[in-house]
């Protein structure tokens, strides 16, 4: 078994293209005069699209960046997916299809002020659906797992609400 973590840029789409069509592309290697094609050695069996974007904003200050946070943590994993399951129909559904763990947030508007975040978690829930109505389309390349990950301090994220978290804790020993 391999880990590869490859960078890329999930906000643009082109990139999401980008690396699929490197994840799935044939390679050559050069032997003297001789040219032989092979199968690029990725055929990626898990897929764990964390990505968040810090987004400081109300419904009524909503700018670029919360567009960029929704392009970032639903729609570029949306397009992600459907792209795996492309590539996958080409060639033939994989015995193994490509697992999709997608994180999931208790975060469904309660704190307000992040942007777009809460959107874009709900969303991938309501993902998890489509996975069974789309199921001919795209979900029989792929299997799905969701992980509610929670409120975690110190990764600059929820930096506004951390003074909240120390109250909470000592209340609810959470």
């Amino acid at each position: 078994a391999e880990l590869h973590v490859v960078p890329f840029n999930q906000t643009s789409l082109k990139d999401v293209q980008a690396f699929v069509s490197w994840l799935f592309s044939t390679i050559t290697e050069q032997a003297g005069a001789s040219v032989k094609v092979v199968k690029h050695p990725f055929s990626p069996d898990m897929l764990i699209p964390f990505a968040a974007i810090k987004d400081l904003a109300t419904m009524d200050t909503m700018g670029p960046r919360s567009q960029a946070a929704m392009r970032t943590m639903l729609l570029s994993v949306e397009t992600l997916i459907g792209s795996i399951s492309n590539e996958f129909k080409a060639r033939g559904v994989p015995d193994n299809p490509c697992h999709v763990l997608l994180p999931l947030s208790p975060n469904h508007g309660a704190f307000g002020g992040d942007g777009a975040y809460a959107e874009t978690k709900a969303a991938l829930e309501v993902l998890t659906n489509k996975w069974f109505s789309e199921k001919d389309a795209w979900g029989h390349c792929t299997t799905l797992c969701t992980a509610r990950i929670g409120w975690v301090r110190g990764t600059g994220l929820m930096d506004a609400n951390n003074p909240v978290a120390a109250a909470l804790e000592e209340k609810t020993g959470v």
